[in-house]
């Protein structure tokens, strides 16, 4: 769970660090009756759609490869640590190699099928997130 959680803390950091060409929010004040301040907020953005394109492609466009990536780098620095506890592997004949190659499949089979639940559990957290951001706007708007 602690890998879940860097990752989570990585991608949103890289999310925090994206800046919108925007001015989402624009607040004009000025006397208006009795002496009394009139506040008009606006939240438009130029290029809307292309935001919304963003967020729906975001988790494939970002997302994804940043966590593959991610496992990838686990997995090459867990072969280097147990290299480095356990020493080289032996040199084998054709079958031990071959041996070793089904292993290592298997291995990696496993290895992706864990990343692919933290994938969906994180895909699953962004899209809640999103439907509870929007829900809470409209419900307060």
């Amino acid at each position: 769970m602690r890998t879940f959680e860097l990752v989570t803390a990585a991608l949103i950091g890289y999310a925090s660090a994206i800046k919108m060409n925007t001015s989402q929010t624009s607040v004009d004040t000025r006397e208006g009756n009795m002496g009394q301040t009139l506040t008009a907020e606006k939240f438009t953005i130029d290029n809307l759609d292309s935001v919304q394109d963003e967020i729906t492609n975001w988790y494939d466009v970002t997302a994804k490869p940043f966590i593959s990536k991610h496992r990838e780098m686990v997995y090459t620095a867990a072969l280097a640590e147990a290299e480095a506890e356990f020493g080289q592997l032996l040199e084998t004949c054709d079958e031990g190699t071959k041996c070793r190659e089904d292993v290592e499949k298997t291995m990696k089979e496993k290895i992706t099928t864990i990343w692919q639940q933290v994938l969906k559990d994180f895909n699953d957290s962004i899209t809640s997130s999103i439907v509870g951001t929007r829900t809470l706007v409209d419900e307060s708007w």
